[in-house]
């Protein structure tokens, strides 16, 4: 649950995307803390989930990729 920890598995990510040609998707920071989260600070409200889909629903759309909205 460390910064350094969530550092390396995104690295860890990237490199697994670009290696497999995925879109890798970086979602750090698109949730406001802990305003977005429900009482067990992990999980997304349904607020946040918004703000997620369309952070992703972003990052299709930048890589090309078709999107049905």
């Amino acid at each position: 649950g460390s910064q350094a920890a969530l550092d390396a598995f995104s690295a860890i990510a990237r490199d697994v995307a670009a290696d497999t040609g995925v879109v890798y998707v970086d979602t750090a920071g698109v949730c406001r803390r802990w305003d977005d989260y429900l009482a067990d600070h992990f999980h997304p409200t349904p607020h946040g989930h918004v703000l997620l889909a369309h952070r992703l629903l972003e990052a299709l759309d930048s890589a090309g990729v078709a999107t049905p909205h």
